[in-house]
This record gives structure tokens, sequence and C-alpha cells, in this order.
């Protein structure tokens, strides 16, 4: 228990360093001093595998702390931090030791920024989330600035899939334009499952005797930031925006290297460029929204023997086109449709041209908003498969919360939902806020 008492004391000390470094008076004598005000969470996050063998697979605790302090009126300080205990490996045994070392428990740095509000300008300096598309349902298209954590797949919300990046973000306001210039000094990149998870993918078209090394990063230098711009401005009800990102592809390249007894797979990650553009218009109660991606120079596994390394370079096209509508006043409805596209695509290619999804949302409430249900499904048409993911949830007291789901999984094995067709689980979730 030693290194869980380690985690836990360095997330409250961010708040303890915090506050003792921006202290301020608030009186007029200069004297008088106040704490910062410190909200958050308490979560157990429990589910049990119910398609195969029946075995829980998470009793994740969680605690979560956040604090906003004033510096000066027009600047603030944002402090959030998060850790987590999963019990699973101490009740159970189905686990590698790779997969308890990374699942088992967490200290995180959930969002460190100062907020600076000068008149049409705003700067933000720290870690923090920064959001450029809004898909529902882990379906990020135009989301392409903060690297995701995918070791539960698309299955937590979206803002704790985000991995939070240090940024210098910079927006400006002016007259109907606003504009945002992005630097991230330090590139992170996804979060993915280790062999032996539930949500682990094994590297579609390669053999399962192929041995695969660990991902090689690029050096933490200046010249490995990531920089981004993004535009957008009203017109005529159209709220219509543009962005270029210049970063790394997120997921590794896997190169390969043949040898007279093995073939070596040898992930690393290469550049990328991005464009992209977003836009809503609402006509009456429906609101039409879209998103697009560009990628410039991506890299895909192939089987052309010309390529020695398994990969060649192409561009891919990403959109999504949706609709939110509040049915009867209270049923709260959206429905994507969303598709992958590789450009100048060859059949050498182990990924195939289009992939294509359609998906729907629902939610209400009743009895004074206390019980929520919520209905989410998405369908792959290219390979039949599906996620359904129906919960109930319900609120009282004003600070707790109590869910239950479930998320199934239907399809052929190399769907993109379809190879976790033996991971249905039922789920449980308790928090109390504060």
């Amino acid at each position: 228990m030693r290194f869980l008492l380690k985690y836990f004391f360095i997330v409250v000390g961010w708040f303890f360093g915090a506050s003792l470094l921006f202290l301020g008076p608030t009186s007029a004598e200069g004297n008088t001093f106040e704490w910062p005000v410190v909200h958050g969470y308490i979560k157990n996050e429990t589910a049990v595998r119910t398609a195969s063998d029946t075995q829980l697979t998470k009793s994740k605790n969680i605690l979560y702390l956040s604090s906003i302090y004033p510096i000066t009126p027009d600047i603030t300080l944002h402090v959030a931090g998060r850790f987590f205990y999963d019990a699973t490996f101490s009740l159970t045994n189905h686990y590698n030791e790779v997969v308890r070392e990374d699942q088992e428990h967490e200290a995180a740095l959930r969002q460190a920024y100062v907020h600076a509000s000068m008149g049409n300008l705003d700067l933000k300096l720290g870690k923090q989330q920064i959001v450029w598309g809004e898909a529902v349902g882990g379906l990020f298209v135009a989301d392409v600035v903060n690297p995701k954590d995918l070791r539960e797949f698309i299955l937590p919300d979206p803002a704790e899939i985000r991995i939070p990046v240090w940024a210098a973000n910079i927006e400006y306001f002016l007259q109907g334009i606003y504009l945002q210039a992005v630097w991230l000094p330090i590139v992170e990149f996804n979060d993915l499952p280790e062999p032996g998870t539930e949500f682990y993918e094994y590297p579609v078209g390669f053999s399962t005797t192929a041995r695969s090394r660990t991902p090689r990063e690029p050096p933490r230098t200046l010249g490995n930031s990531a920089v981004g711009i993004r535009l957008s401005r009203m017109i005529h009800d159209w709220d219509l925006g543009a962005f270029y990102l210049y970063t790394y592809d997120y997921f590794p390249t896997r190169f390969l290297t043949l040898t007279p007894s093995l073939l070596i797979i040898e992930p690393s990650y290469r550049r990328l460029h991005i464009l992209g553009g977003t836009f809503s218009k609402p006509v009456g109660e429906t609101v039409f929204k879209g998103e697009m991606v560009l990628n410039l120079g991506k890299y895909f596994s192939t089987h052309d023997p010309m390529d020695s390394r398994g990969v060649t370079k192409k561009n891919s096209l990403d959109y999504l086109l949706a609709l939110d509508r509040t049915i009867w006043g209270r049923l709260d409805c959206n429905v994507q449709w969303l598709q992958h596209i590789v450009l100048d695509h060859e059949s050498s290619l182990i990924e195939k041209k289009t992939r294509s999804y359609v998906s729907t949302w629902f939610k209400t409430d009743f009895l004074d908003g206390r019980l929520e249900p919520e209905f989410f499904f998405v369908f792959g048409l290219d390979r039949g498969d599906l996620l359904l993911r129906p919960k109930m949830s319900f609120r009282w007291g004003g600070r707790w919360k109590v869910t239950v789901g479930m998320d199934v999984f239907e399809g052929s094995s190399d769907g993109d939902f379809g190879r976790f067709d033996s991971k249905d689980r039922v789920y449980a979730e308790i928090s109390r806020s504060f």
C-alpha cells in the first residue's frame, strides 16, 4: 500500500503547493488570507465481462480534485488532478504483470494552466485540453490536438479519453472573427492497450509469430514540437471554421524488419500535416453540423514487396455529418454519418479504401432530472459490426449519482467493433461530488 499513499499525496500535494504559491490577500489591509476552494468527486466504476467467460474486468476507485484560484481579476490558475486504483488486479489474477503496471494505479495532472484575459485576447499557458471537434460517442474527427487514452477503447467520457497536453493557447476575438494559435512544446502520443488487456488490438495483417518492439518516441526537443492555427467566423447563421496542425501521427507507424527467422515490427512516430474544417447551422429546432480532416503524408501498412519496410505514404480524409434536435421539448437526439477514406488507394494496402459508420444517440430525463436514460448506437456499414450502449443514471441529494449500463459488441473479427465481440460487459458506477 506504500505506493498508493505516495500517489495519493502527490495529487493532494498539487493543490497544497498551489495554495501556498498563490495565496493572496482578501481584505484591504492585506492581512487576511483565503485558501482556494477545492471541488471534485470520488467514484467507483465496476465492470463484469458477460460475453465469454464471466469475469470481473474493472473495479476502479477514483479521486478527482480541481480548483480555480484568482491571482488577479484577469488572471486565474486552474489545477486538476486524478488518482485511481483498480482493485481488479488484487481480486483476480487474469492479467499479466505488464497490464498490472499499466492499469492498476495512476496519478495524473489533468490540468494545470494559467488563464489570462486581456480584452479581446485570451491566453492559456500550461497543461490543458484543446477541443476542436464535437462528435458524439468517442467518434473523434476534428478533435485532433489532444492524443487519446484508448486503454478502454472509446467507452469512457470524451473528456477522460483526451490526454491533456502542455501548450500555449492564444485566442483572439475581433468583430465576429475568432483566431486561435496553439503551440505544444512537448508532444504526447496515444495511450494504447497493452497485450493481454480487454481491448488490445493485434495489428491487422500481421502473423501472430511476429515480434513487436516498444514504439520509439522522438526526442523531446523544440524541433519536435507541434503548432497549429484555427480560424472561425459566423456568416449568416453559419458557424464556419478551418484549421491546420503540424504534429505527429499519434498512432505509431509499424515499420517491418525481416530476419531469416523472424518478422520484427518496429513502431515509431512520424510527422503529419492536418488540414480541417467544421460547420454548424441551425434550421428551426435542428442543428446541422459537420467536421472534416485531411491527413497529409500518413503512413499505411502494405503487402507490396516493393515497400521493404512494409509501409507506404498516402493521404486520407475523415468527415462527419450530424444533426442535433430536441423532440417534444425533452428528448435530446443526435444522428451522425462518419466516413474514413484512404485517397489514391492501392490493393496492396492492408486497410480498406473506405470505412463508413452511422450512429444515433438519445437522452431524456424524468423525476425533475433525477432519472436519466441514455442510449448510444454505432453501426459499421462495411463489415456489419456494431456497438450498443444503453445506460440509466439516477441522481439524489444533489451530490450522489448511480449509473448502470451495458456495452455490447457484435460483428466479425475484422470490424472495429466486432473484434471485441467477446468483450461485452455490464457495469455500475457510483459517485459523490463535493
